[in-house]
């Protein structure tokens, strides 16, 4: 009866063991947001920002940018201590007109998730923008606007005009983008 007993607490013991120190489940692999397909950078534009979605149970997340999709090679970025879902890298790693890929993943209490899935993305310069106000200035094709300025000088002393004069400028719109 004795050695039953025992047996029986043990049992209970392990069953106790395997109920509590069971094994976390992984973390999923964070979704990527930010940036995909074409990415405009601005003239004086120093970082680009990269924003993932967060993971429930996450301690912090990596990040890898590559030029290729394998992620073969030495990498354009990483770092795998960032403890938010933003990350901004300097835009003087990356080349305009180049494809470049990343991924993300999250760290859960004793292990990664699995890489999410790879964005591309490509780096361009942004296109010039006119600085007319649309409201009064329509953009078209054909649109013509013609300005005319009269400019006189008057003589404080003879109370005569010392010059004349009229000056125009036309602006067309000949290209839209």
């Amino acid at each position: 009866m004795n050695k039953t007993l025992r047996a029986s607490a043990i049992m209970a013991g392990l069953a106790l063991c395997f109920s509590v120190c069971q094994k976390p489940e992984p973390v999923p692999a964070p979704n990527p947001v930010s940036p995909v397909d074409t990415l405009a950078l601005e003239d004086e534009q120093t970082e680009i920002e990269f924003v993932w979605n967060s993971v429930e149970a996450a301690l912090c997340y990596a990040i890898e940018i590559a030029d290729n999709e394998d992620f073969n090679g030495a990498l354009v970025f990483g770092n795998d201590e960032l403890y938010d879902t933003t990350c901004k890298v300097s835009t003087d790693l990356f080349n305009l007109d180049s494809a470049y890929y990343w991924q993300v993943s999250a760290k859960g209490e004793d292990s990664w998730s699995a890489w999410s899935e790879t964005i591309d993305f490509t780096p361009i310069e942004q296109d010039p923008t006119l600085g007319l106000d649309t409201t009064y200035f329509p953009l078209s094709v054909g649109y013509e606007w013609k300005f005319r300025r009269h400019e006189w000088a008057h003589d404080e002393i003879n109370f005569e005009y010392d010059y004349d004069q009229t000056y125009s400028f036309t602006v067309k719109v000949i290209d839209q983008f």
